[in-house]
């Protein structure tokens, strides 16, 4: 049977970095892969208006956020990408966060089971500057997958590819060859 993968693409550009990554790891990987790309999706941004407590965790909007939430019901991996912008994640990204408001709702306050089966979460951040580790980014998208019932078991890295780009980065690459071995395997 072929795993299934929700790919959560949070890339601003095609051709840099972290789409290298994101394209090798898709290129290699045996398995059906449903992708949101979020640059073209119709995504509303959160308002609060706190219609997901009182709804059991259904959002007041009908837009494309539903897609990754029909992915996540069936996915086995999600991989999270996104270039590092202002040390945090894009801003694509960040809007499709604030919309698992209700996710949160749902598993947080009224003890409703969160999106889909048990999952294993794949992240890929790419980012320039003085090659730092980028904390709030790494946290923002461990609690994302979270809220999609993943674990995260591992973060696909290349932070200083102003002077080394992904496609060079050997630590970022060794570490994708890893996951595309577990995901090929039985």
């Amino acid at each position: 049977m072929n795993k299934q993968i929700l790919l959560i693409n949070g890339l601003i550009k095609k051709g840099g970095n972290t789409d290298f990554l994101l394209r090798h790891l898709l290129d290699c990987a045996s398995a059906a892969v449903n992708e949101v790309v979020l640059r073209s999706a119709k995504i509303q941004h959160c308002t609060d208006c706190e219609f997901c407590l009182s709804n059991g965790g259904k959002c007041c909007f009908n837009d494309d956020m539903s897609l990754i939430f029909d992915y996540s019901k069936t996915a086995d991996y999600v991989i999270i990408a996104s270039p590092i912008v202002f040390e945090n994640v894009s801003g694509y990204i960040s809007n499709a966060i604030s919309r698992f408001q209700s996710a949160y709702g749902k598993a947080d306050f009224s003890n409703l089971p969160q999106v889909g089966k048990p999952k294993k979460a794949i992240i890929i951040l790419t980012g320039g500057g003085g090659g730092g580790k980028p904390v709030m980014a790494e946290k923002t998208t461990r609690l994302f997958a979270k809220m999609l019932n993943s674990k995260t078991i591992e973060f696909i890295t290349s932070y200083n590819t102003d002077t080394i780009k992904a496609k060079d980065d050997m630590v970022a690459i060794d570490k994708l060859e890893k996951i595309i071995q577990e995901i090929n395997a039985n």
